[in-house]
């Protein structure tokens, strides 16, 4: 039986693909009635086989005659897939590396003053970090360095303080490990500015000489440490980034058994360090984004 679009323009669909026009008011021979809303239809001078929304079609006699089928140009060719070794890499794990200039502010406030350590301390650091080892996940190793001068002191019970005038050298080296989060996006996006997240644990290396102690004298240990950290880095161009990081590290224990700290009360060698940086574009695998993750 033959229908007629009910008006508008309807599609000849074959694979998916629209094959031509019909006008309203062209002839259209129905073939098929399938399950669902699409027929399959036969129109046009040549007669074009495909199918159409029943919706528009009606049966009985045009109002106006209607134009023959307008078939369109035909697609352009099909391009061939690329080579699979000029594909687009999925990226993968990567590397970077990163180095900055900071403030260190000890929890043992009122040990460093009573040596004559007075304000935030200047810490430089640097290290390594793999990315994207699952999904956001990152892991990196990093060394600090801290250090300044002072004198020793002798403090009373009642809290007396008297200089000694010798020059004290305390030396600070945190090696810290850690894994955090980096809110990046998913693969391949480009983000500006991309907050992160860590926690980890390390070593502390503290050293505490003076020019006239013995050899043995000198205060040289090695303490366990554990830290937390947030930070955000902010792209320039697509090699480097500027970094702003906040570290807490925490070194129970390290102190409070002799000395100085033990009228104080400190006990700990930790305290808070605000690094300001910068880190490089990827170590390793070519299939990174675009805007590195650094």
């Amino acid at each position: 039986m033959d229908h007629f679009p009910s008006g508008g323009l309807v599609y000849f669909l074959s694979g998916a693909r629209i094959l031509a026009r019909l006008e309203r008011g062209a002839r259209v021979e129905v073939l098929e009635r399938l399950e669902g809303d699409w027929w399959r239809v036969r129109a046009g001078d040549p007669p074009v086989v495909g199918y159409v929304h029943r919706l528009v079609l009606s049966p009985g006699e045009p109002a106006v005659p209607g134009p023959p089928l307008r078939p369109l140009p035909p697609p352009p060719p099909a391009q061939d897939a690329a080579p699979a070794d000029q594909a687009p890499k999925k990226p993968g794990p990567g590397g970077i590396g990163f180095a900055g200039v900071g403030l260190f502010a000890p929890d043992a406030r009122d040990s460093f003053d009573a040596v004559g350590i007075t304000g935030n301390l200047l810490a430089f650091g640097g290290g390594v970090e793999a990315t994207r080892v699952y999904r956001q996940l990152f892991v990196r190793g990093s060394v600090d360095w801290s250090g300044e001068t002072g004198e020793r002191v002798f403090l009373d019970d009642a809290g007396g303080r008297y200089p000694l005038g010798i020059p004290l050298d305390i030396r600070m080296v945190p090696i810290d490990f850690t894994a955090g989060w980096r809110f990046d996006g998913a693969p391949g996006t480009r983000r500006r500015v991309v907050p992160y997240i860590g926690g980890g644990a390390g070593v502390l290396l503290y050293r505490e000489s003076d020019e006239f102690e013995e050899e043995d004298e000198t205060v040289d240990d090695t303490f366990a440490s554990y830290h937390v950290l947030g930070g955000v880095d902010v792209y320039l161009q697509p090699r480097f980034a500027i970094r702003a990081e906040f570290r807490y590290r925490a070194v129970p224990g390290a102190l409070g058994d002799s000395g100085v700290s033990a009228v104080t009360g400190d006990t700990s060698l930790g305290g808070a360090v605000f690094f300001v940086g910068g880190c490089v574009r990827p170590i390793g695998r070519s299939g990174m984004p675009k805007m590195l993750e650094c």
